[in-house]
């Protein structure tokens, strides 16, 4: 966990230096996987402190979507509709990386850093107990997987797909605590499972956020007098919108594997403690 903070810390710096679309993501994983750590202890000042860290990443929400919104729109437009685009495009996307650059330097910034690195030592003290409640805490993940599995293929909306893309992301940062030498070969399996799926769900939730900013794009446009750039949103929405739903297509199947519902069950024995 301390290695989580200093990789947190260097992509900080990094993106200080020079915005790099690489940089904030991986910065958004760190601050994820030090949210689920805390996930699973108790006591008003974790919950704090996981609700802060939360505030952190929302702000560099827009920026990622911005971001993976204009590498989508070159990948899938021909050049000249895209050039069209981009400068709308890249007017929010300047705006958004501007939000995460303040965020950065912001006093709101510190003091979480700050009170994430009083939590590490406090729990370097306590680790024996963490150690007892991990395989309680694996358990209880596994079952809210199970659950939201079942959610999603019986109701099949975008609330129980969202649902079902956040357990499993919690799930793999919970496996991915035990050391690779220690864990077990199902939780190797599961982790390369929940990889899987996390890219799937990521890539479909993806297409979700961009058709609504394409949305937004659209009713802020005069179709008439910018008919080449109605164009081009009405292509990249339909693109996008048919990306999401092969995404999903391809996440059921994967569901609907006897070997997948076995691993995502209760049932799937936790790695050994460290």
């Amino acid at each position: 966990m301390k290695n989580l903070e200093r990789k947190l810390i260097k992509r900080r710096d990094a993106l200080l230096q020079c915005y790099d679309e690489e940089h904030l993501h991986q910065l958004r994983i760190n601050l994820r996987r030090m949210r689920s750590r805390l996930k699973q202890q108790s006591g008003k000042k974790i919950r704090n402190l996981r609700r802060d860290l939360g505030l952190l990443a929302e702000t560099t929400n827009a920026a990622r979507d911005w971001d993976t919104l204009v590498l989508r729109a070159r990948n899938i437009l021909p050049e000249e509709q895209f050039e069209y685009l981009l400068p709308r495009l890249e007017h929010y996307q300047y705006a958004a990386h501007q939000q995460v650059l303040v965020m950065l330097e912001s006093r709101e910034w510190m003091s979480a850093i700050k009170r994430w690195r009083q939590f590490l030592d406090e729990e370097r003290r306590e680790q024996a107990e963490v150690e007892d409640d991990r395989g309680r805490d694996l358990s209880k993940i596994l079952r809210q997987v199970s659950s939201a599995r079942l959610k999603a293929l019986s109701q099949n909306d975008e609330k129980r797909w969202h649902k079902l893309r956040i357990a499993v992301k919690e799930l793999r940062y919970a496996l991915d605590a035990t050391p690779k030498k220690k864990r077990t070969k199902s939780a190797a399996k599961t982790i390369e499972l929940c990889k899987a799926l996390q890219e799937d769900l990521g890539e479909w939730h993806d297409t979700v956020v961009h058709g609504q900013l394409l949305l937004e794009l659209a009713d802020s446009l005069d179709p008439v007098s910018q008919p080449a750039v109605a164009d081009a949103l009405d292509i990249l929405r339909t693109s996008i919108a048919q990306r999401g739903r092969d995404k999903l297509e391809r996440v059921t199947l994967t569901l609907q594997k006897p070997k997948t519902g076995k691993a995502l069950s209760p049932v799937n024995p936790a790695p050994p403690a460290q």
